[in-house]
């Protein structure tokens, strides 16, 4: 969730994010919000979120959207 008490979504995908790249585990951030800002959900895009879904969420919608992100997890690291 975007809102939360003590720390908002942003600053959690920021410490996530961190983290992961401390662990070089990868995750993958799906957000679920009653915020409908499309500047908020660029935003997280923009800072490594998979994806933004906006409630009430459809269960189908929200279903496919995690097979992605598992597939996405599947996949081999790009290399440099």
């Amino acid at each position: 969730d975007y809102e939360m008490p003590g720390m908002n979504g942003m600053a959690l995908l920021k410490n996530l994010y961190a983290l992961q790249q401390e662990r070089r585990q990868p995750i993958q951030f799906i957000f679920l919000s009653a915020q409908r800002d499309s500047q908020i959900a660029l935003e997280l895009l923009r800072s490594h979120a998979y994806f933004y879904v906006s409630k009430p969420v459809n269960l189908k919608q929200l279903l496919g959207i995690i097979q992605g992100a598992l597939t996405e997890l599947d996949k081999p690291p790009d290399r440099v």
